[in-house]
């Protein structure tokens, strides 16, 4: 049996997205999958609450703070598009 190091974070998303995996987790991290390896970005001061994906392929985030952000694939990584809402600036 194979010993696994690092630091385990409980995801509470996740969703499939162009062919890859991303799942979001309790700290604010959202996680790009390869393998058996995650790669982290830090997305939020809250948890991930939702991932989702529209039907023209966009991949959106929503955490516990009430942002609401879009994602695109750039160089290997995920990164912030844009902003889409703010509950707070309401």
């Amino acid at each position: 049996m194979q010993k696994l190091t690092g630091k385990w974070e409980p995801m509470v998303s996740a969703v499939s997205w162009n062919d890859k995996y991303v799942s979001g987790g309790v700290s604010g991290n959202v996680y790009l999958w390869a393998g058996g390896a995650g790669n982290p970005v830090k997305a939020s001061e809250g948890s991930i609450d939702c991932l989702a994906v529209d039907p023209k392929g966009i991949l959106y985030s929503g955490c516990s703070k009430g942002v609401i952000k879009s994602w695109r694939f750039s160089a290997g990584k995920l990164v912030v598009d844009k902003i889409v809402s703010e509950v707070g600036s309401f």
